[in-house]
């Protein structure tokens, strides 16, 4: 049987006979980089590439990126499977993007023209037209099944497997554990290794000791810390586990075969956690010593007599085409990563910078991208159903990074509270506190929910007829009657008929006198219930809003006695001299409404409705500071929507900064703003009733807002 590395071989010699007198580059320094340089020593390779690794290797020496282009190189062959290509190409193309270098695989495909984000290959119209119903009947032919394990039956909620290393590595930083370049140190042992033997994990750790001279203690924590970090990012593959148990249930045999480092033992005890039960038997390369591609399949043959045989995988070379040559009939499904490149979402990786970008991207494909099958008969656009799911991919990571942001600008700020202002602070108030537990960020503002809304801070602030008409003007979609009980806090009683002869505003100065008395009471009940907070004039206080001009922070400066600054996540700026002196810090700001926004700007209605409380708008306090709400106009059915996206979103922020946020590396808004861009029909196909349906109804009676982005 052909070997993998004579296969590499065979296929470069057929590819690249004509290329033995252009100038090139091997992209890859691995043991079939050794074997091509052995079987053609007469080519004109003018040296090697590696994202870890300098100074010389097999008699070449590895180049910079900078020294490949002052070499006049003609070419870079990645020698690498295919599932690394494409990490490959993104991580180097934009270097050669303007030259005349091209970059090739080991196919000869060139990259450029196979990853055109504009371009949908055949092979990838096909697998739009696999589904599960297609697996089923191949695992009713056969007797036996075989599932690979990693990206098949269950996945890690980063984008790249080696983000784990980097994500080790920060979590060791925070302990004390100091390595420098574990991500690359420890891959770089994996890697030395396999031109040996096919390792497993405690022989990795036995390399990386000898390759950064760190202790056995510390060598015994950071392989506790990879094994338990792997544990808190795997995640099953839920369609795929469904149908190991549907093959178990047909009577099939089924095993798992997987190149990998972990032992058996822990294998099993990772599967077992996430329920992945039902199977005979695992077979692991590190413990064969042989990978699918050379023996493996084999071994797996040889213990496991059947009259037929179905291996089921993500990766095209090991569980695809390498099954089939070792006589197992094979089904190709593709990876979350790889269903990614091949969707409407491909264009993120243009805005990918960091370890942090990477991690939020990951969470998002592990809902998205769960199911092999979610591109099933589409144009590239994935199918999403579930409120939860919505919540989770779209507006998590944009909530999430914000507020990250506001734990930097509270604590930088140095502010003595933080008053999280109903009703839009509710939710973020609640992740606020969540992350600081997390973070064990002890020295923080104190923060409160602050109850408030423009209806009652408007209607308390109102002591002249030039302020009774600045609220009448602002635009409002019920009757004069409505503005009334809505802006002034009127009763019915006190409410005189409407003539349409009269201007609003005309109509709305009728009732002066009556206004000014309940803004007096109203003020009066409103200041008991701030007068609960001990505020003092030398305080520096925070106020969080979502999305604001400042109206609320406006006449709160007027009510406290206190210094206020403004921490939103959006504000926008309106020609109102008095809003635009307020002191202000904003994740997202920009200049004037009118202007040009950014997706953001134009789609935050959304992510409005699903952060706000389960109170309805607060109209005033009485006598014995008890809230006073408007009623409820809200379903009982939005209200199980919000629920559930708060859940979701809840779940993702922890889920994102207790295991895979890096507090050094940073985190690109574009990332998220494009994240949360893909909520549109264009590159989602979302079939919820309930996210079609939502309205934002605005509490100071501007009106309903449709939300749906």
């Amino acid at each position: 049987m052909i070997s993998e590395k004579d296969f590499v071989v065979n296929t470069f010699r057929e590819n690249f006979s004509d290329f033995k007198n252009r100038r090139i580059v091997l992209y890859g320094i691995g043991f079939h980089t050794q074997a091509i340089l052995s079987a053609f020593p007469d080519f004109n390779i003018i040296g090697l590439m590696d994202p870890v690794r300098t100074g010389d290797i097999y008699d070449k020496k590895i180049l910079t990126f900078e020294e490949a282009s002052e070499l006049d190189v003609e070419a870079i062959i990645v020698i690498a499977r295919s599932k690394s290509v494409k990490i490959i190409f993104n991580r180097i193309s934009n270097l050669y993007a303007d030259s005349n270098v091209i970059l090739y695989d080991v196919n000869k495909n060139n990259l450029f023209e196979l990853f055109d984000d504009q371009r949908i290959s055949d092979e990838n119209e096909l697998y739009f037209q696999v589904n599960e119903n297609s697996l089923k009947e191949e695992i009713l032919k056969h007797e036996v099944i075989s599932f690979d394990i990693f990206d098949t039956l269950m996945m890690r909620k980063v984008l790249y497997p080696q983000d784990v290393f980097e994500i080790v590595e920060g979590k060791a930083l925070q302990i004390g554990l100091s390595v420098q370049q574990f991500r690359q140190k420890r891959a770089e042992s994996e890697r030395s290794l396999l031109m040996r033997t096919n390792p497993n994990i405690y022989e990795i750790y036995e390399e990386l000791q000898d390759l950064t001279q760190i202790s056995s203690e510390e060598k015994e924590e950071l392989l506790a810390l990879e094994l338990a970090t792997e544990k808190e990012v795997l995640i099953k593959r839920e369609k795929m586990v469904e149908l190991l148990h549907y093959a178990v249930s047909h009577g099939k045999d089924v095993y798992l075969i997987s190149d990998m480092y972990l032992p058996k033992t822990i294998l099993l005890r990772y599967l077992s956690d996430l329920g992945v039960r039902g199977f005979k038997d695992v077979f692991v390369s590190c413990e064969y010593r042989t990978p699918k591609c050379d023996g493996l399949f084999d071994i797996f043959k040889d213990k496991v007599k059947a009259s037929s045989y179905l291996h089921i995988g993500d990766n095209y070379d090991a569980d695809y085409t390498f099954a089939k040559l070792h006589g197992l009939d094979s089904f190709h499904i593709k990876s979350s990563l790889e269903m990614l490149e091949i969707s409407s979402y491909r264009s993120i990786f243009k805005s990918l910078t960091s370890i942090n970008d990477r991690s939020l991207l990951g969470l998002q494909l592990s809902r998205v991208f769960n199911n092999p099958f979610a591109l099933y008969q589409s144009d590239g656009r994935p199918k999403l159903i579930s409120t939860y799911d919505v919540g989770y991919s779209f507006v998590a990571p944009i909530i999430t990074n914000f507020v990250l942001w506001l734990l930097k600008a509270s604590k930088e700020g140095n502010y003595d509270k933080i008053l999280f202002l109903a009703r839009d602070g509710y939710l973020i108030q609640k992740l606020y506190q969540q992350a600081t537990r997390i973070l064990n960020m002890d020295i923080m503002p104190e923060n409160e929910y602050f109850l408030t809304s423009r209806m009652i801070c408007a209607g308390s602030s109102i002591v002249s007829r030039e302020d009774i008409i600045e609220i009448a003007k602002i635009p409002f979609t019920d009757s004069p009657e409505e503005l009334l009980k809505t802006r002034f806090s009127l009763e019915n009683i006190e409410i005189l008929p409407y003539n349409p002869k009269i201007t609003v505003e005309e109509y709305v100065l009728m009732h002066e006198t009556t206004i000014l008395s309940r803004s007096s009471v109203l003020k009066e009940n409103y200041m008991k219930y701030i007068r609960q907070f001990n505020f003092s004039k030398e305080d520096k206080i925070a106020v969080f809003d979502f999305v604001s001009t400042g109206t609320c922070q406006m006449y709160l400066t007027d009510l406290l006695p206190c210094e206020l600054t403004g921490l939103y996540f959006l504000n926008y700026k309106i020609n109102n001299l008095k809003k635009n002196q307020l002191s202000i810090k904003a994740f997202y700001e920009n200049d004037f409404t009118y202007q040009t926004q950014s997706y953001i700007f134009e789609n935050y209605n959304f992510m409005e409705l699903v952060v706000t409380s389960f109170e309805p708008s607060l109209a005033s306090f009485d006598e014995n500071t008890n809230p006073i709400y408007r009623p409820e106009k809200r379903t009982e059915k939005e209200m199980k929507y919000l629920s559930e996206m708060h859940q979701a979103i809840t779940d993702f922020c922890c889920d994102y900064i207790l295991n895979v946020y890096q507090r050094s590396a940073p985190i690109n808004n574009m990332v998220s703003e494009v994240m949360y861009s893909f909520i549109q029909e264009k590159f989602t196909n979302i079939e919820n009733e309930s996210f079609y349906n939502m309205v934002l109804i605005d509490d100071f009676g501007v009106g309903e807002i449709e939300v749906v982005c």
